[in-house]
């Protein structure tokens, strides 16, 4: 085959690339701890970019939402449908990330409030009291709908050789 289009974008490694179920916009995550959105129909125009805490090493997304998994063991959720031309749900976070005030110390619904960027708070994929590993690959096990709230399952394999399924998110 022949190269139809490249682009950079970081200066280090990519870490993971996921394609929307529509073919037309790529997820990006790299080792700056960048997430960009290229729009695959204008030759990997950024649409958007964004930056987490820590390397990106694992990206996957159903086209309104990306999960990446970083270095530290975290999950970051991107909600890029605004970005690729829907409207971002009225509704509130996913249940798991209504739980990541609690998690910080937070009473605050405002916790799981995506930011203007489009990105929830991270959520650990382990317990606090466990060492923390790198995300090495994620992959959406399935979604379900109860009363209305969309939820999905993560499967999350990480460094240290284990293998995860987080619910709820």
């Amino acid at each position: 085959g022949r190269t139809i289009w490249g682009c950079t974008v970081a200066e280090d490694y990519v870490g993971g690339v996921a394609v929307t179920p529509c073919g037309n916009y790529v997820v990006a995550g790299a080792a700056d701890g960048s997430l960009t959105l290229l729009d695959v129909r204008r030759a990997g125009a950024q649409l958007a970019r964004t930056v987490t805490d820590s390397p990106v090493r694992a990206v996957t997304t159903d086209g309104g939402l990306a999960v990446a998994g970083d270095e530290a063991g975290f999950l970051q959720l991107w909600d890029v449908t605004a970005m690729t031309g829907g409207a971002r749900p009225s509704q509130p976070a996913p249940p798991l990330f209504a739980d990541v005030g609690a998690l910080y110390g937070s009473s605050s619904a405002a916790a799981a409030v995506p930011a203007p960027d489009g990105m929830y708070p991270a959520w650990p994929c382990k317990a606090a009291a466990a060492t923390p590993a790198a995300v090495t690959a994620v992959a959406v096990q399935g979604y379900s709908c109860d009363g209305g709230a969309v939820t999905v399952d993560v499967v999350t394999a990480m460094e240290d050789g284990s293998v995860s399924v987080v619910m709820g998110v």
